[in-house]
């Protein structure tokens, strides 16, 4: 659900010729999330958590829990920290 809310950028795999043939017969691909914007590849983890946390948010109002605003916060100065922005 988050990459059809686009919270995170589509990156490119690359096939890993030395990893390959260390893992021959099995061919071996890299995902280049360091082209995220955070540079890692948390924004993809913190995506899920902030769709998954919104839908806790909205299975509690729908069920007469709380109607307040949902807030992510990070206590990371890092890649985590930026991608919740």
């Amino acid at each position: 659900e988050a990459r059809s809310l686009n919270l995170f950028s589509t990156t490119p795999l690359i096939h890993s010729a030395p990893l390959s043939r260390l893992c021959h017969p099995h061919p071996v691909y890299l995902k280049l999330d360091l082209l995220q914007p955070s540079g890692s590849f948390k924004d993809r983890g913190m995506a899920h958590l902030c769709t998954t946390v919104q839908k806790m948010h909205n299975i509690a109002s729908n069920s007469g829990g709380t109607t307040d605003r949902m807030k992510v916060i990070s206590s990371s100065g890092g890649n985590a920290g930026l991608a919740v922005t």
